[in-house]
């Protein structure tokens, strides 16, 4: 019997109220797969996560690991965008990167020596160890970016959801962030990435979901920069230029 996907989408569509952001999306990733999800803004990538997450309510088929409903919840990590989360929480940046094992703690502050010990290891592969007694709310946003990644990478989930993780971070740390995330994928580990670098997709991750509405591509990421497949994920935003290349925004090949 094969091993089911790490994530699976089949038909499944999300409102906010009267708006349809996600339509008949259907996708899915093998366990192992480093998956970038790709388009315009508003175009539903961070929905996407959500409906994945379970923080939006969706029709359709949603299953991660082969598992449905609410359960698959236990399996994964999230990371929304920076702007999401509240930074005046009151907790250390220890305490931050602990929670990411909350379900299998009995409270922050009495924790057991070895979880304490791998979240500082989690610290330290981010270059934040130095800065564990700091309130999370007086770091840079870079610097809580990669506090919350190293949360993610500290918890039991095999599969990490991360929606524009490296907003913020200098070049060095996410050279340093995606060898963390490489050496996660592995080892078995699964991730979804959303991502306004689209050059960047190419050559990190092995596959590519472009979303326009929808998942209107899901291919090796070795096709992204196909026009066919760009064509597709961002229409008529997407340039000709003069001497033939392509262009969108500030990226172009």
């Amino acid at each position: 019997m094969s091993e089911p996907a790490a994530v699976y989408l089949e038909s499944v569509s999300a409102r906010y109220g009267s708006l349809l952001a996600l339509r008949d999306a259907t996708a899915s990733a093998p366990a192992g797969s480093f998956v970038c999800l790709v388009g315009l803004n508003g175009a539903g990538k961070s929905t996407l996560l959500k409906a994945v997450v379970g923080t939006v309510s969706v029709t359709g088929r949603v299953a991660v690991a082969g598992v449905e409903g609410p359960e698959r919840r236990r399996l994964l990590a999230y990371v929304p965008q920076r702007e999401d989360i509240n930074w005046a929480f009151p907790a250390s940046v220890l305490d931050v990167v602990l929670m990411g094992r909350q379900a299998s703690l009995r409270r922050i502050g009495w924790t057991a020596a070895p979880d304490r010990e791998a979240a500082l290891g989690g610290l330290e592969e981010v270059g934040l160890a130095e800065l564990r007694e700091r309130s999370i709310g007086e770091l840079s946003g870079g610097q809580q970016q990669r506090v919350m990644l190293a949360r993610a990478l500290f918890s039991p989930a095999r599969l990490l959801l991360l929606d524009e993780p490296l907003s913020g971070v200098d070049p060095a740390s996410q050279d340093s962030v995606m060898r963390l995330l490489h050496t996660f994928c592995s080892r078995g580990g699964t991730v979804l990435m959303a991502t306004h670098d689209v050059v960047g997709s190419a050559r990190v991750s092995d596959r590519v979901w472009g979303v326009h509405g929808t998942v209107v591509a899901d291919v090796p990421a070795d096709q992204l920069l196909r026009r066919d497949t760009l064509e597709l994920i961002y229409g008529e935003h997407l340039l000709v230029l003069p001497d033939g290349g392509l262009a969108l925004g500030d990226q172009a090949r």
